[in-house]
């Protein structure tokens, strides 16, 4: 029964558009072009490998990515949560959220509260996308965030 009432109210959120979040001072970084990722796929989901499709969708933007417990610096976690109708038709009810954070080595875990979020259900094709969709959203606010931090330090540096 509970699972139904999940599965109802997932379809009743498919009307929802995704979250976006907006370029941050925090987003900053002194080596954008790398930037850390941390996945997390629940029990459910289809069996694909989202640290290579995060990657990948990183790659293609000119941003190397670096695994998120070998930096202090911004970071990039994905976490799918999905729920199984019908694993031998490929159907997914699917949730995708996207967000920065940072590990700090004295605080630990550190998350900012600006998510990129995708509700969605169908085959594998279709939660791969909104993986990506929602990656690519992030890294927009992030590569803009860090094209005004260097636009600033050239204007500074021309201005002398």
């Amino acid at each position: 029964m509970l699972i139904r009432l999940i599965v109802i109210s997932a379809l009743n959120l498919l009307l929802l558009q995704a979250v976006h979040a907006q370029p941050n001072d925090w987003m900053k970084k002194a080596n954008p072009q790398e930037l850390g990722i941390f996945v997390h796929s629940g029990d459910q989901c289809p069996e694909i490998n989202l640290s290579g499709v995060v990657a990948t969708t990183l790659v293609e933007q000119q941003i190397v990515p670096r695994d998120a417990r070998e930096q202090d610096a911004v970071y990039l976690d994905v976490r799918t949560l999905c729920i199984a109708k019908d694993t031998a038709a490929d159907s997914y009810v699917f949730h995708v959220e996207v967000f920065f954070g940072r590990h700090h080595p004295s605080y630990g875990w550190i998350y900012f509260d600006d998510p990129y979020r995708s509700l969605g259900t169908g085959r594998t094709g279709l939660y791969l996308g909104a993986i990506k969709q929602q990656v690519e959203f992030a890294l927009a606010d992030y590569s803009k965030a860090n094209l005004i931090t260097e636009a600033s330090e050239q204007i500074s540096y021309n201005s002398y």
